[in-house]
């Protein structure tokens, strides 16, 4: 691979993250829908960042 395409490959990496570690994302996308579906209406809110365990 061309030092160019490794640069490009690099910078489209940190724009747009992709691979397994980004899976919490996506879990935690459908928990927290369930979690705002099910929530009692008087309560607070939970946060995306709630059901992300590696989320800084």
């Amino acid at each position: 691979m061309p030092e160019r395409h490794l640069a490009e490959y690099e910078l489209f990496y940190q724009e747009q993250p992709f691979g397994l570690w980004r899976e919490d994302y996506r879990t935690a996308q459908i928990s927290h829908l369930l979690a705002m579906i099910n929530r009692d209406p008087k309560g607070e809110s939970p946060k995306l960042s709630d059901f992300m365990p590696f989320y800084q």
